[in-house]
């Protein structure tokens, strides 16, 4: 006995059509996903604790660092991300080899 129903109509057209039963339309079964991105902080705390040994300001860091008094504010509000070129430089003047010493990584789930 043959079904006379459309694909996917037995399951309520909630599943895909099994193979054979194509309409010659394109359908679209994908399901939104979910992307994971992650960010790269600074440790402000440890900033502060550096830039007081080292008698600096955030200004003078800023300048050093060769970025805008605006820019440094927004990275140590953590609004921003530093660039893998400015974390580099960040740690130059600092002086500090360990990146986990300024700056941590933050995982975030987008939709996609």
């Amino acid at each position: 006995m043959e079904d006379d129903r459309a694909p996917g109509a037995a399951t309520g057209g909630l599943f895909p059509p099994e193979a054979g039963e194509g309409t010659g339309q394109m359908e679209t079964w994908d399901v939104p996903r979910r992307r994971r991105s992650s960010r790269v902080l600074l440790k402000t705390a440890a900033v502060w604790e550096l830039l007081d040994r080292l008698d600096l300001s955030q200004n003078e860091l800023a300048r050093r660092c060769g970025i805008s008094r605006g820019y440094m504010t927004r990275l140590m509000r953590a609004e921003r991300s530093p660039s893998p070129r400015l974390r580099r430089r960040m740690q130059e003047v600092l002086g500090v080899d360990d990146f986990h010493v300024l700056f941590f990584i933050v995982e975030e789930e987008e939709d996609g």
